[in-house]
């Protein structure tokens, strides 16, 4: 929620705020849903990891499938997230 608020980042997650800062610039309107948000930073990472050389072998083959899934805390459900 800090990338989604711009409050100051935490020192230790440096690393990974730019990949969720480029998700959330694929989203419509980040800021109106926080639950947009995170769709959008898993679809970005879905596509990241099909992208990869080591993964995107394994796609080509049907051996693997890359699925986007959110757990919610509140109601101990998965959603599948899809692609677009």
């Amino acid at each position: 929620t800090a990338a989604l608020n711009g409050k100051e980042k935490v020192p230790e997650l440096s690393h990974i705020y730019p990949l969720i800062d480029k998700a959330l610039s694929s989203c419509s309107n980040p800021k109106t849903k926080l639950t947009e948000a995170i769709y959008c930073n898993i679809r970005e990472g879905v596509k990241k990891l099909e992208e990869s050389p080591l993964i995107r072998p394994l796609l080509a083959q049907k051996k693997i499938l890359v699925i986007g899934a959110y757990f919610d805390f509140d109601s101990g459900k998965v959603m599948l997230i899809p692609k677009s």
